[in-house]
Formats: C-alpha cells, structure tokens, sequence
C-alpha cells in the first residue's frame, strides 16, 4: 500500500494563508491530509517549517517579550521540524511527498505511524480506552 497527500496547506501562526515577510526568516505551518492512495480522505498530518535562523531566535533564546516563547537553556528535540534557508512552497511540498514516496506498508495501520516519525499525527499515541499510553 502507498500514502498520498490529500490536501497541503501551509499557515501563519494565526491560521491564516502563509506569505512571509523575509523568506529567509520565517515560521510557518504545515497541515495535511494523508491517506491511503486508493481512497478517498485521510488522517490529518502537521508539520512546524521554520529557518535556522528563525530558531535560534525565537525557540533557543530567552524572550521574555514574547510569553508564547520559550525559554530554552540547553538543548531541544526537533520532532516534526523542517529546516529551510528560504521559503518555496513548492520545495517544502516536494520535500514532503519526497518522504510519503518512500513510506509503504502492508495497510494504513503500518504506514501512518511510520510517516508519525516526520509529521505530527492526529492519532498519535492514541489507544482504544481513549487516554495516553501508560509509558507518559
């Protein structure tokens, strides 16, 4: 079985069409729908894109000006980032499929926690009893 982008959109971060203003400073981010490609729909799929630069001066420094920042004294995981030097959505996007290309399984249940490794996953960690999984 294979993965397809349903739907690609990327967003400011009041949830707005993305432009930026420095396309070699920005943060943005992405929302799919990934699904399997013989059917219709998908699960939804984020992604945070953002420059280096970008970073380091909004997530890896102190801004008390800012209360939405945080305040990072030593390192940081960078799960379900994408770093850019500049903005192409075109770029972003086939960076993207790039990957959903490369992930096959035998069904959905194999597939999308392994595109989980990438993108942000709506199901992630969910289980049947509806709570986190016991290891949180």
């Amino acid at each position: 079985m294979k993965a397809e982008i349903k739907r690609f959109c990327i967003w400011d971060d009041h949830s707005q069409q993305f432009y930026p203003e420095d396309p070699e400073y920005f943060f943005a981010m992405v929302d799919m729908d990934i699904g399997p490609a013989d059917s219709e729909g998908g699960d939804i799929f984020t992604l945070m894109v953002c420059t280096p630069r970008w970073f380091e001066e909004n997530i890896m420094t102190n801004r008390p000006d800012e209360p939405t920042h945080e305040t990072v004294r030593k390192n940081i995981f960078g799960r379900h980032y994408l770093f850019v030097h500049t903005y192409d959505e075109d770029e972003i996007e086939k960076d993207v499929q790039w990957i959903v290309d490369r992930v096959k399984g035998k069904d959905w249940g194999e597939i999308a926690p392994r595109l989980s490794r990438y993108f942000g996953w709506e199901y992630e960690d969910y289980n049947q009893d509806g709570g986190l999984p016991a290891s949180f």
